[in-house]
Formats: C-alpha cells, sequence, structure tokens
C-alpha cells in the first residue's frame, strides 16, 4: 500500500509532539516501503517541531533545540 493512502496518512492525525523530540503516537509503516514511512514519520516529526518553535516565538534559547 502506498504511502499516500487515507489508511497510512490518517494515522498522523492528531499526532503531538513528546518531550519535543519525539512523536507521541507510533506510526506504522509500510512493508517494502520502509524509506518513505521514516521519511514521512521524520516530515511529521519536523513540521510539529518547527511549529512549536513558532508559537513560542523562537524565545528559546539554541541549547533547547535538539
Amino acid at each position: 500500500r502506498p504511502i499516500h493512502t487515507r489508511r497510512f496518512l490518517r494515522q498522523f492525525e492528531g499526532v503531538g509532539l513528546r518531550d519535543n523530540t519525539r512523536l507521541d503516537q507510533r506510526i506504522d509503516g509500510i512493508t517494502g516501503a520502509t524509506i518513505s514511512s521514516k521519511a514521512m514519520e521524520k516530515m511529521a516529526l519536523l513540521a510539529l517541531r518547527l511549529d512549536a518553535l513558532c508559537r513560542d516565538g523562537g524565545r528559546r534559547g539554541a541549547s533547547d533545540r535538539k
């Protein structure tokens, strides 16, 4: 099943950050599409981190960012 199917993408709905370093829910990959699945997971994490940074107004110090 491709990563663009609704079934795969739906699992990202409502996902948040845990300790600003990891997604707070487990994301299931797709057999034979490990690289694509991992890339989607990393993009979700990046988007949530950037959103948190923007909401914070960039007030965190560089040492707080990972």
